[in-house]
């Protein structure tokens, strides 16, 4: 063999170089398609399962909103009927404290309706104003009552000493608008009260005299002495 001889050097055929570019080409697609592939795969993930996890979550919403609307009406329902229970037991216990302080002669001025005792009733009475006087809490005025009844005939006369008919129905008069019991009470004085034989005012206490009263009589014929105001007083300005 010859030392200087030419080898040309090693080219690739035409036909090599197509296979070679079309399988990179190939190759290429395929990633492209894959990538496509999982835009597609999180695309759908996207628009099918947040919308329904959306609308789940409204549905719960609507739910949730329905319920508590419903709470709220049932404990608007409740509430209300606690406040008229509360309401109902507040006047309750209003209508006894006050009927405890016309019992005792006590509480502050006033000029609204209550209940007081008289002759084992309860009667409503209308409060009126105290007239000014220092010495008077309060002063009712009650349209039922009624004259206490009498065995007096003819002309009537006022008579003010003890022991009279005429002053023992006076005191029964007073004792009845005071919701005393007569042998309950003590008279400290009687006296005219405007009209002549018409009108006297006394002044009473209970025995133990912690309560105190004005009491206004009118007479009526055939019928008797009827109370027309009671006054309940601070202090006793009748007693010596």
């Amino acid at each position: 063999m010859p030392e200087n001889q030419y080898y040309p050097p090693f080219r690739t055929s035409r036909s090599e170089q197509y296979a070679k570019k079309r399988k990179e080409n190939f190759i290429l697609n395929l990633l492209i398609a894959v990538v496509f592939l999982l835009i597609i795969i999180v695309a759908f993930s996207i628009l099918t399962g947040k919308p329904a996890d959306q609308a789940g979550g409204g549905d719960h919403a609507e739910k949730t909103g329905e319920n508590a609307a419903a709470e709220h009406k049932n404990s608007k329902e409740e509430g209300k009927g606690e406040a008229s229970g509360a309401g109902v037991s507040s006047d309750n216990a209003a209508s006894e404290g006050e009927a405890d302080e016309t019992a005792t002669g006590g509480g502050e001025d006033a000029d609204e309706s209550q209940t007081v005792s008289g002759s084992a009733e309860n009667r409503e009475v209308e409060i009126a104003e105290s007239e000014n006087d220092p010495n008077v809490i309060k002063t009712v005025v009650n349209p039922a009552w009624e004259p206490v009844g009498t065995v007096q005939s003819g002309q009537h006369v006022t008579r003010y000493d003890e022991g009279t008919v005429d002053r023992r129905e006076m005191d029964r008069a007073m004792a009845y608008a005071a919701g005393l019991a007569e042998d309950d009470m003590i008279v400290w004085w009687v006296g005219h009260g405007g009209e002549p034989n018409r009108n006297v005012i006394g002044t009473i206490t209970s025995k133990d005299q912690t309560k105190i009263f004005r009491v206004y009589l009118e007479w009526v014929d055939g019928q008797g002495w009827k109370p027309v105001k009671l006054q309940y007083l601070r202090e006793n300005d009748k007693k010596r």
